[in-house]
């Protein structure tokens, strides 16, 4: 790395400065030098630049090195010095060296050269680095005698065999003595009341290094005895052995008898409020220039006083309102401020914003300027009946939304209490009604078994859950109502809930007349339909799959699992797609072979989907379709297709079906094309390899593709004559009959021909 390298260069030969200068940059120095070639010149630089180096060449004429190092010293410098010359012998070298020259060179012999100047710059950097150090240690000195000696805590520094070394003059004070030197004929272990507490802090020391907050007794010089507390700090050898230690000691006497007797005071008056159950604070008010409370202070409070207010003593006392609870209403302060000012007393209920808390507040003045409190916290009580209100509302909005409402019946009294809920299902006015008038509402044919069903619950204890019609008594509706109840036989009142379910029985039977529909459509329809419960039992199946299957109505009816309806070996299968359908909410269409009663089979294709309620599957529905007939035709249609496969492959060239494009892709050919072509078939079905176009020959590509859009165009047949190119290379003339297959629409599906070589021609 490049380092910068500032040089005065004492030399009178620009040539051997540039040498010595050339010799250090390739030692990878970036020179800054200042070349000067007498005495003056040398001191000029001296003091007018800073320099890291100098370099003094021993052959100048103008004068000698041990003048330039004459005025070297004399300027107290630290700046590496070194000797240059052409034949130093070595006894003027060592006269050099001892007069301040750190080294010396031959001009011709600069191996050491660079070495030396790390060597002496790293050296120089090191004694600055120590002088400063030097200097802050003797700076700190200074400051730590002027503190110890102005300190007022008691300071002195001892052997751990307790002989005293020394001690400032606070420590002096408070031991009661003349001077340091009185004290210094004193052992530390004879100042302490405890004989051994010495030792202790000794042996302390030794673990923990450091003590602090340390309170004992020690003796004056009188025999008084003060408490003091002290930070002892131990000074410790390189081997880790206590030397010394030093203590920083305060006199505490006054502020312990002063804390004993704030004890002792407010032991007293913690006694005299300890055992009120209500909340007491004594305060004083603050008023501002115009004599208005604005705020006041905490003076003393009761233990009541911290459990209902969360607020301990230590944390108000002598605290104002507003640094404790800074979100106080300025309510209270003007309350409190008029009681503390007139001495008139008040009392009140109040609710807390910074406490979040409601109190009962009984205030008086005791003196002029104060007033004292003694609360209660009503908190409980005040939520309580928030609550009562709010719940109030919440049953009546329940009632509203849920069309509902309550009521009591007091046996003994006849009389009958209603929800506001029950008063607008009632269509009646008042809370209070005799029952004799309520019984007139339900309709005259609900009224005998309402009385059975009321004094079953009575005698019996018989559920009391019924259903009937009432007469709105202010306008004479005719609702539905759902009513339960139960009895308090102790104080004779019966409790009950009534419920509009006019809107229910209409869905209800919304519900009966589209399933009465549905079920009339299922049994007219020619397929078999069946539902199931979550375990697969049926729970209906149509007229027709009663007929198919042999069963009877009561039968089905009777835990029939739906997988009886299939035979043994497809049942598995069958009762994974159930649980697939269920609970995947899939759609599965798939064939079975159904089993009748009397055990005989019959192939069916079913088709099935959950059926849910509320969004939640309660079983399934499913159709079966009798698919024998097409079973059937598949049969037949399949030994059709084998016939007709067994006639191509004999034919003596080939029948394949295309696209109608230019390419004539391929959608299917017979065995015969590679026996005509060479090619196999794989190479052209899909265009995988190459084109049936690319087969015939170039000549008649065109020619044929003309002809078959004139014959589709007109929906006739083609028969034609056209050589091909074989695999081999061969061609070959074939013989070719085709027609285009047309959708109902007349559009065109595919072309289908029949083709062969010259040899065979295909009819």
């Amino acid at each position: 790395m490049e380092k910068n390298l500032r040089i005065l260069f004492v030399e009178d030969s620009e040539i051997t400065a540039e040498m010595i200068l050339s010799w250090l940059a390739l030692a990878g120095y970036i020179i800054d030098c200042k070349r000067v070639e007498t005495l003056a010149g040398m001191k000029v630089a001296l003091f007018e630049n800073s320099c890291d180096l100098i370099l003094f060449d021993n052959n100048l004429p103008q004068f000698e090195a041990a003048d330039a190092l004459f005025c070297y010293r004399e300027m107290n410098l630290d700046i590496p010095f070194f000797v240059l010359s052409n034949d130093l012998t070595d006894e003027s070298a060592v006269v050099l060296m001892e007069a301040g020259a750190h080294d010396y060179f031959m001009k011709d012999q600069l191996a050491r050269f660079s070495p030396a100047i790390a060597r002496e710059l790293n050296g120089t950097k090191v004694r600055r680095e120590m002088r400063v150090t030097e200097l802050a240690l003797e700076k700190a000195e200074k400051r730590y005698l002027s503190f110890f000696e102005h300190d007022i805590r008691g300071n002195y520094f001892s052997t751990p065999d307790g002989q005293l070394i020394d001690c400032n003059p606070a420590f002096v004070g408070i031991l009661g003595y003349e001077s340091a030197e009185e004290l210094s004929a004193m052992s530390m272990g004879a100042l302490f009341a405890e004989p051994t507490a010495c030792k202790t802090i000794v042996a302390k020391l030794r673990i923990y290094k450091n003590l602090e907050g340390i309170e004992h007794e020690m003796i004056r010089k009188d025999g008084s005895r003060i408490i003091c507390v002290e930070n002892i700090s131990g000074i410790f050898g390189e081997d880790g052995q206590l030397n010394y230690f030093l203590g920083y000691l305060t006199d505490i006497t006054e502020q312990k008898h002063s804390e004993t007797a704030l004890r002792e005071s407010e032991a007293r008056y913690q006694t005299l409020f300890s055992e009120m159950m209500e909340g007491f604070a004594l305060h004083e008010i603050i008023c501002n220039k115009k004599g208005k409370p604005v705020d006041y202070r905490f003076l003393s409070v009761n233990p009541a006083f911290e459990r209902m207010t969360g607020l301990s003593a230590a944390n108000v006392i002598n605290k104002t309102v507003k640094e404790v609870l800074p979100e106080t209403e300025i309510t209270w302060i003007e309350r409190y401020g008029e009681v503390a000012l007139t001495s008139i007393p008040v009392s009140f209920e109040d609710y807390s914003k910074a406490l979040d808390r409601y109190y009962h507040v009984v205030a008086f003045c005791p003196q002029n300027g104060q007033f004292a409190t003694i609360i209660t916290d009503v908190t409980d009580r005040k939520i309580a009946e928030k609550l009562l209100v709010q719940n109030r509302a919440r049953l009546i909005r329940g009632e509203s939304v849920s069309k509902s409402g309550n009521w009591e019946l007091h046996l003994d009294s006849g009389i009958v209490i209603a929800s506001e809920g029950a008063r607008k299902l009632y269509g009646i006015e008042g809370e209070r009604w005799s029952f004799d008038k309520i019984k007139e509402l339900p309709l005259p044919e609900y009224r005998d078994s309402l009385d059975i069903a009321l004094g079953e619950l009575i005698r019996n204890g018989v559920s009391y859950d019924v259903e009937f019609k009432l007469k709105q008594q202010n306008g004479g509706h005719i609702i539905d109502i759902h009513s339960i109840a139960e009895f308090d036989a102790k104080d004779r009142i019966l409790f009950g809930v009534i419920q509009d379910i006019t809107d229910r029985k209409k869905t209800e039977a919304e519900l009966i007349n589209r399933e009465q529909k549905y079920r009339e459509l299922a049994n007219s329809l020619p397929v078999s339909v069946f539902e199931t419960n979550l375990e697969g039992d049926v729970v209906f199946a149509n007229e027709t799959a009663l007929q198919w299957f042999g069963y009877t109505e009561s039968e089905l009816n009777s835990k029939f699992n739906f997988l009886h309806f299939f035979q043994e070996c497809d049942r598995p299968k069958s009762q994974t797609n159930f649980f697939e359908v269920l609970y995947n909410d899939a759609h599965i269409s798939c064939e079975y072979k159904a089993k009748r009663k009397d055990g005989s089979l019959f192939p069916v294709l079913t088709s099935s989907f959950a059926v849910k309620k509320d969004g939640v599957p309660v079983g399934i529905r499913g159709t079966l379709v009798d698919i024998s007939d097409r079973k059937k035709t598949e049969r037949k249609l399949e030994k059709s297709e084998r016939t007709l496969s067994n006639l191509i492959s004999n034919l003596p060239g080939f029948v394949y079906r295309c696209k109608n494009d230019q390419d004539w892709t391929m959608e299917y050919i017979s065995e015969g094309f590679t026996m005509v072509t060479g090619y196999s078939i794989d190479d052209v079905i899909g265009f995988k390899k190459l084109s049936f176009n690319d087969i015939i020959h170039p000549d008649y590509r065109n020619y044929l593709w003309r002809q078959w859009q004139n014959v589709l165009a007109l929906k006739s047949s083609l028969e034609e004559e056209y050589p091909i190119i074989a695999e081999s290379g061969e061609v070959k003339w074939v013989w070719e009959r085709g027609k285009g297959f047309f959708d109902e629409n007349g559009n065109l599906l595919y072309r289908k021909k029949t083709g062969g070589n010259d040899s065979a021609s295909i009819i």
